[in-house]
């Protein structure tokens, strides 16, 4: 028997590509969107999410089985100025749509979070979903509280939930601007391409994007509650932006293009990562550490900002508390 899917977002970049795809395995798809519809082979909704009596009603009626939830500000990059509709419209409209599915028994609920929610980030090594949140845009403070909501509910209710991290989704119909447009625009237009810091996350190409969507919709062995979404190969990911310029300038030949990008990282404080151990003074990013850490082991220590590098000493502060701890009592 088929599933009967409600896919929210289904006007923007990633629904619009969820819904062909259920579709060509048999499900039932109703869209929602407060955008008109760009596809008129499923039933579509226009509906922004800020009535939860009517989201229930909706559930009720339509039978949904499985929610899709792809909807919402779209990036960072969207509404700058206006952080409180990002809350509105992100955490406001998010929850009134997983309290209807609560309510209504649905079975399924997949949330298209961002790696916005983690925010910069520098990493050698592929990072966990215990990564610490420390988002630094409106848009992935709202991705992280709405992360936050599905973790205490998580195993707590018999609705099935989960969150898909996604990394910079590319590839036909983003509306968007992105880094990897303005790179290909450039490269055809044989001009440089100014690049800014980014961090080290990597891009996903849009139908990869919907693919994982739609298996994490309806797969029966998902064993976690966050997932990122990002190709597992080692190619490109230190520096996706060279490597899209590189693969821009093969393609095109174009003898005035230019990739100009800036190799300062973005700064953030790093001491909630890899704290170092007690008497290490390499603080240099990547200097080996001999001192074995209970938390992380043998491994390196990563500076807490981009400074020149320097010895530090961690030992800890001599205060009069501290030279005086025998008689120090804590006042009730």
């Amino acid at each position: 028997m088929a599933n009967r899917i409600l896919v929210t977002g289904v006007s923007g970049f990633l629904g619009s590509a969820v819904i062909p795809r259920l579709l060509a395995r048999g499900e039932e798809v109703v869209g929602l969107d407060p955008a008109a519809p760009v596809n008129p082979s499923i039933r579509h909704i226009e509906d922004d999410l800020s009535e939860p009596a009517r989201l229930r009603e909706l559930l009720a009626e339509e039978r949904i089985s499985h929610v899709v939830h792809a909807g919402g500000i779209s990036g960072p990059m969207v509404m700058t100025d206006r952080p409180d509709r990002i809350m509105a419209i992100n955490v406001g409209g998010s929850l009134h749509l997983l309290l209807a599915a609560l309510d209504a028994g649905v079975k399924t609920f997949i949330y298209c979070s961002s790696v916005s929610a983690i925010g910069d980030f520098r990493e050698a090594d592929p990072i966990g979903d215990d990564y610490p949140m420390r988002p630094t845009t409106p848009y992935g403070c709202s991705k992280a509280a709405i992360d936050m909501v599905l973790r205490g509910l998580w195993r707590t209710t018999p609705l099935d939930l989960c969150s898909l991290r996604f990394t910079g989704i590319y590839g036909p119909g983003r509306r968007t601007a992105f880094v990897i447009g303005e790179i290909v625009d450039a490269a055809i237009e044989g001009r440089p391409a100014h690049v800014g810091p980014a961090s080290d996350q990597p891009f996903l190409y849009i139908d990869d994007a919907a693919d994982a969507a739609v298996a994490a919709c309806l797969s029966a062995t998902r064993r976690q509650l966050h997932y990122f979404l990002a190709y597992g190969n080692a190619r490109g990911r230190r520096k996706p932006n060279l490597s899209s310029a590189r693969s821009a300038r093969r393609r095109t030949g174009s003898p005035g293009f230019r990739f100009c990008a800036e190799d300062r990282s973005p700064h953030r404080d790093r001491a909630h990562d890899r704290r170092a151990p007690r008497g290490c003074s390499r603080m240099k990013r990547g200097a080996p550490c001999p001192v074995p850490s209970p938390r992380w082991g043998e491994g390196t220590c990563i500076r807490s900002c981009r400074e020149p590098t320097r010895r530090v000493n961690l030992s800890p502060v001599r205060s009069p508390c501290n030279r005086r701890r025998p008689a120090c009592r804590r006042r009730s």
